[in-house]
């Protein structure tokens, strides 16, 4: 076992039984601290934090032991946290904050990653030629990329469960099980807040309710800890019935498949300064009522996600940061729509919050009309809100109620927020939870035909392409707007194989709009608008600006004349770029334009 501070080696020891005492020699409280374990075919790291941290967490005697800190672990999940925090940040992280935030971008990958090393630390012969351990195949992308192909995934990537069961966890207790707790998708950066998928479990007893990121009836549950896990039953049957899965032998016909929750385990894997890991494996009967001759079977399905405690948000949920406008989303009822449900995020709207607890929803509706046109929206709504003993920031919009804890401080103009959404519809109360972001509206800006030209990165474009264990590269994508009205979409430094659109300005909104011909530009019998891209400015910090953007289709099928539907409505964020190497000279990049017409005044 090899002790590093600061990263230099400070001492090696050996283990007996996977045991060992190692001193920690004095130094700089912020040097952060990890283990290494070595053997042939196996190499395990763990980045305990700093030395500060430790010191805090070993508390008087001055002995960091395994009840004090899960992450004197070892592990094939140790050393996925510590190799996907270095590979996503390009260097081993410098601080607890800078683990902490990065933990939260990692998502699925630190599954992939642990069931890769776990896999390969059991068969080293499983192990390409040229890498004697897991660890260095992973820090071969290419390579570990190239295997993955290889062998399909089989091998190494195929059910995570079987693969992380095996991987001693912290045995937690009753008192260890938040009130409320967030599990938290993987996101661009925590400074740079957008919409993504959350859940939130509540607890009130040993009764608990998981309110998902899609509308949900059946989700209570009752739970308890049993063997240092917290095992949670549906208090009513959660099921559903995929139809025409499966070919059914007597019926010479396909089948439905039925799939029923059985129940779900949750371990905690680490534990970090106001963040922590959480394994969750889910437990199904799969069952095919209609052709009883297939044999059911039970699944496991396993993941691994960043979760945090919502009572630790009581510094940053205040009515201060939510008063004045601020944007935030919508919710609403269309179960009696194709597809529809019973609740979810309708649009992302600005809401203007008064004093006395009461506020308005402004400027609600379509941004664009027949023929998706451009056209100004007034709809308005009332709402009431009021600070609950949850910690969190309650807003009653018509039937549905809100409930808002603000986790991430972002870059100031634009704070990450947890949310519940619910409301009693007529078969019971349903619920839906998410993150995304609270922009808080500073002066209006507009987009103007000057200040619109140049290159610009798009917040949920960068998001969607920096994957590593799926891709092993990261994309940067532009969106260069000329002066003659066109934008076309840059990957790297080639323009993407896309048609161009089209943009152009109206009330200071910014509207680019795909036509249904590549030389299109005006409404005719063989022109037409396929689709708009709305975004609204709400807020600049540096060379970002924190908006509403709004996606539009036509519906009705091909031709001129048909309505709009809207297809999305969330936060994003623009954010000037230099201008690609090749082509668009003149161009002005709005990163070296800082004297545009218009300027966003906090």
């Amino acid at each position: 076992m090899t002790l590093r501070v600061g990263g230099a080696v400070q001492q090696q020891v050996g283990t007996t039984a996977g045991a060992f005492t190692i001193v920690l020699p004095e130094g700089p409280g912020s040097a952060m601290v990890s283990l290494e374990y070595t053997q042939a075919g196996v190499h395990f790291t763990s980045l305990l934090g700093s030395r500060a941290r430790l010191l805090r967490i070993a508390g008087t005697d001055n002995r960091l032991t395994l009840e004090d800190c899960e992450c004197t672990r070892v592990s094939a999940f140790s050393t996925g946290l510590q190799h996907m925090a270095t590979t996503l940040l390009g260097h081993a992280p410098r601080s607890d904050m800078e683990l902490r935030n990065v933990v939260r971008r990692m998502g699925s990958d630190l599954t992939s990653a642990t069931v890769a090393l776990a896999r390969l630390a059991d068969s080293p012969d499983l192990l390409p030629p040229g890498h004697d351990t897991g660890l260095a195949l992973l820090q071969d992308p290419s390579a570990f990329w190239t295997y993955l192909e290889q062998t399909h995934h089989a091998l190494l990537l195929e059910d995570p469960a079987a693969a992380l069961a095996p991987i001693p966890a912290a045995d937690i207790t009753d008192a260890d099980v938040p009130a409320r707790i967030a599990f938290l998708g993987p996101m661009l950066d925590v400074r740079s807040p957008l919409a993504v998928y959350a859940s939130v479990l509540e607890r009130e007893g040993d009764a608990f309710t998981l309110h998902g990121g899609f509308s949900d009836l059946g989700n209570t549950y009752t739970g308890a800890v049993q063997d240092g896990r917290l095992v949670l039953t549906p208090s009513v049957e959660i099921a559903y019935t995929n139809l025409a899965q499966v070919w059914c032998p007597s019926t010479l016909e396909m089948t439905g498949e039925r799939w029923k929750l059985l129940r779900q385990e949750m371990r905690r894997r680490w534990t970090g300064d106001r963040l922590q890991i959480w394994e969750t494996t889910t437990e199904s009967e799969i069952s095919y009522p209609e052709c009883p001759e297939l044999p059911g079977s039970i699944q496991r399905t396993t993941g691994i996600s960043a979760a945090a405690d919502l009572a630790d948000t009581g510094l940053l949920t205040s009515a201060r940061r939510f008063q004045g406008r601020t944007a935030l989303p919508v919710f609403c009822d269309t179960s009696d729509q194709h597809n529809g449900s019973s609740i979810v995020g309708c649009s992302y709207d600005v809401h203007e919050f008064a004093s006395d607890g009461t506020g308005t929803i402004l400027d609600l509706g379509d941004k664009v009309g027949s023929g998706l046109a451009p056209i100004q929206s007034s709809g308005r709504r009332p709402f009431s809100w009021a600070m609950g003993d949850d910690g969190a920031m309650h807003v009653q919009a018509g039937e549905e109620r809100v409930r808002y804890w603000v986790l991430d401080g972002g870059d100031g103009a634009a704070l990450g927020v947890v949310h519940i959404a619910d409301a009693d519809r007529g078969a019971g109360r349903v619920s839906i939870a998410g993150y995304t972001a609270m922009i808080r509206a500073g002066v209006p800006d507009t987009y103007t035909a000057s200040s619109a030209v140049g290159a610009w990165g798009y917040g949920t474009r960068d998001f969607s392409s920096r994957w590593y264990l799926v891709r092993p590269f990261s994309s940067r994508v532009r969106i260069v707007r000329d002066a003659s009205g066109q934008s076309v979409e840059w990957v790297n430094d080639a323009p993407a194989p896309v048609d161009p659109e089209r943009w152009t300005t109206a009330w200071g909104r910014l509207y680019s709009t795909r036509w249904s011909g590549a030389d299109c530009t005006q409404p005719s019998a063989q022109c037409w608008r396929s689709s708009v891209r709305y975004f609204r400015p709400l807020a600049r910090v540096g060379n970002r600006i924190h908006g509403i953007e709004e996606y539009y289709v036509k519906a009705g099928g091909e031709g001129p004349g048909h309505e709009a539907a809207l297809a999305q409505s969330r936060p994003q964020f623009h954010e000037a770029r230099p201008l690609p190497t090749a082509g668009h000279a003149a161009v002005r990049s709005p990163a070296s334009a800082g004297k545009a017409e218009s300027r966003m005044r906090r």
